[in-house]
């Protein structure tokens, strides 16, 4: 540390996440700024969710949402942060209202009509009711600290009268990535410390980060598993004509939610003008479209479950799904005849080859030597 600089000067200039850094008395802050302490562990109580959505979102989570492109993703977040502006259940989940910040990265044009279309769906203007949901005028750098200082002054000054946020949203996070690598551990992880350095500000508040899916693989987000790794809850969003899927693949510590399905309807907003609105609809159950050796296998993978299921530990896990070995489940399919051979090798092909299929379809999801199914 050069001698010539302060704390605040440092922070102006860092290239890595703030709590690298010890202030003038050497207290070394941690997302929060706390100062590092032990507690015993049996002292720790054990308490109930508590909910900003219900059933969906936790106070002072950090969530994801991800999917293709035009697959309904900001009509999802625009929905669930003009809710909890307004206190409005999230179609019959209760919410706890607060202000709401969405720093958006394109589009305020569009933005503008889907607001019109929600409030054209709900029945009232969000400025009727003087709702404090605040939306930026361009997208945030996080991986620029600079102007991650900046978009923390602007929400304290904006809503100082409106009490704390209580949702912040980064749509998406492409836009609000600077020129930093989304394949790169260090830059994901310098996004992910700067998102919980400015949700972390006020107590209880969540942040929700819209994401796209993986080039070749739909069932994930795109980039780094760091963000996967990160994030208390994340959702996939799938869109089939004018019906969208919402899938939850992780849930960290509450109980995981069912898959959510929302028409999506189109509003007449006046002017030649139009939009979408959400209405929740039944989930339908998807065929698995899947047939020889992939159907097999997800034969034999149910078999595995019902014999050798067990919960997994860990952040990217699922906290409330029985998984399954990898080696157990290909045990299973060779039990099945995947291959219709007797020679290993060739069973071990057929696994692998029918393993992909399921995986790249989202049937089944895998991480270390592990795997579960997505839904059912």
């Amino acid at each position: 540390m050069r001698p010539d600089h302060d704390f605040t000067d440092l922070e102006n200039e860092y290239e890595s996440e703030w709590m690298n850094y010890a202030d003038p008395g050497g207290r070394k802050p941690g997302r929060t700024g706390r100062a590092f302490k032990l507690v015993r562990f049996a002292d720790l109580q054990a308490t109930e969710p508590d909910y900003l959505v219900e059933g969906l979102i936790e106070r002072g989570n950090m969530v994801l949402i991800f999917g293709d492109p035009a697959a309904g993703k900001s009509f999802l977040t625009i929905d669930l942060g003009a809710c909890v502006a307004t206190g409005t259940n999230f179609h019959g989940r209760p919410t706890k209202a607060g202000a709401v910040i969405y720093i958006a990265g394109e589009g305020h044009s569009g933005l503008a009509r889907r607001r019109m279309a929600w409030e054209a769906d709900k029945g009232f203007a969000l400025a009727d009711r003087q709702a404090p949901l605040f939306v930026s005028t361009v997208a945030g750098n996080f991986l620029d600290t600079v102007t991650t200082e900046a978009v923390i002054s602007e929400i304290k000054a904006t809503v100082e009268s409106e009490g704390p946020p209580v949702l912040i949203v980064v749509d998406t996070l492409a836009r609000n990535f600077g020129g930093g690598d989304e394949n790169s551990t260090s830059d994901m992880n310098r996004f992910i410390a700067a998102v919980d350095r400015v949700k972390d500000q006020w107590t209880g508040c969540s942040a929700l980060i819209v994401h796209h899916t993986g080039h070749g693989n739909k069932t994930r987000s795109r980039g780094s598993f760091a963000l996967t790794g990160a994030v208390d809850a994340e959702f996939r969003v799938e869109k089939d004509g004018m019906v969208m899927t919402v899938i939850n693949t992780k849930m960290k510590d509450a109980p995981t939610p069912a898959p959510m399905a929302f028409d999506m309807v189109e509003m007449q907003l006046g002017q030649g003008m139009t939009s979408l609105a959400l209405r929740e609809t039944e989930v339908q159950k998807r065929a698995s479209k899947v047939s020889g050796q992939a159907e097999i296998a997800l034969q034999a993978f149910g078999d595995a479950l019902a014999d050798h299921g067990e919960k997994k530990v860990g952040e990217s896990f699922p906290q409330n799904r029985q998984c399954v070995s990898l080696e157990r489940w290909r045990e299973y399919c060779d039990r099945h005849g995947i291959s219709g051979s007797e020679n290993p090798t060739t069973w071990r092909t057929a696994f692998h080859k029918a393993k992909n299929i399921l995986h790249k379809k989202g049937i089944i999801r895998i991480l270390d030597g592990y795997a579960w199914r997505v839904e059912g």
